[in-house]
């Protein structure tokens, strides 16, 4: 983590937190909202989003657990799916 440069680009934050850039996307519009505390992007908005390296790292160490919301969406999707015999 170390040989990062200062400033990451959309694209590396989505390698660190190993996910799609759409949700890193949707995870800064919660920060923006005032529903995550994930960091906010620096500079330009749009497809040049960058961040701070230290604050993405800090976020890492001590922030949230993950920025993915545990709202049980995959337990809901099967309940789901057994109501309707889709699966048993």
């Amino acid at each position: 983590m170390n040989d990062l440069p200062e400033t990451l680009t959309l694209a590396q934050v989505a390698a660190i937190f190993l996910v799609a850039e759409i949700t890193v996307r949707r995870w800064v519009k919660k920060s923006h909202e005032g529903e995550s505390r994930f960091p906010k992007p620096i500079g330009t908005r749009g497809a040049r989003l960058r961040f701070s390296k230290d604050a993405i790292l800090e976020y890492l160490k001590h922030g949230e657990s993950s920025p993915v919301a545990t709202s049980g969406g995959h337990k809901d999707a099967m309940e789901s799916l057994r109501r309707r015999g889709v699966v048993k």
